[in-house]
């Protein structure tokens, strides 16, 4: 291969990984944005070190969770989207087109709740040692008791088992007065 062709792919490469880190990069600033303005609208302050001595806020109890690893978490209020960010390396020794999938998610209770998630890639084709970042989306439900934790799994079967825990909440709404 000329060193000409070579150098174009690396240089075309380079260009699609920048430019999916910044669409990456803008929407994480657009959502952290939202979440501020939130907020703010609720009337709520960040912590600095002269709100230290206060009782912290009561948090909702933790999701269940079998393993302390990493987990993916989606939280919206009733009809918005909740969107998350993962991932994905090929460590396989040969070329893999893979789908991915996602368990069905329980409460503690084992009470399910069927959503519909959306992947952005849709399938996966990655070489060796290749990596792609996959957007996930689901609308949160109005039949989710709001605050309770759903559990699950996104996961890529063609991968070996590589799966992803995920915790799934409905917010309550935000009412400014």
């Amino acid at each position: 291969m000329p060193v000409d062709d070579i150098l174009r792919r690396a240089i075309d490469l380079n260009l699609r990984y920048y430019a999916s880190v910044g669409l990456l990069t803008a929407d994480y600033l657009r959502e952290l944005a939202e979440v501020v303005a939130t907020s703010a609208a609720a009337g709520m302050r960040p912590f600095t070190q002269q709100h230290a001595s206060r009782t912290p806020p009561p948090q909702p109890p933790p999701a269940p969770r079998a393993n302390a690893g990493p987990m993916l978490v989606f939280e919206a209020e009733a009809g918005q989207p909740a969107i998350g960010v993962f991932l994905v390396e090929n460590h396989l020794p040969q070329d893999i087109r893979a789908a991915i999938a996602v368990s069905r998610l329980t409460d503690s209770s084992g009470n399910a709740v069927d959503l519909s998630f959306v992947f952005d890639p849709q399938s996966i084709s990655l070489k060796p040692r290749e990596q792609i970042f996959v957007r996930a989306t689901v609308v949160i439900s109005e039949l989710q008791n709001p605050e309770t934790s759903y559990t699950g799994q996104i996961s890529i079967p063609e991968l070996g088992g590589t799966s992803i825990p995920i915790v799934v909440r409905r917010r309550r709404a935000v009412v400014v007065p």
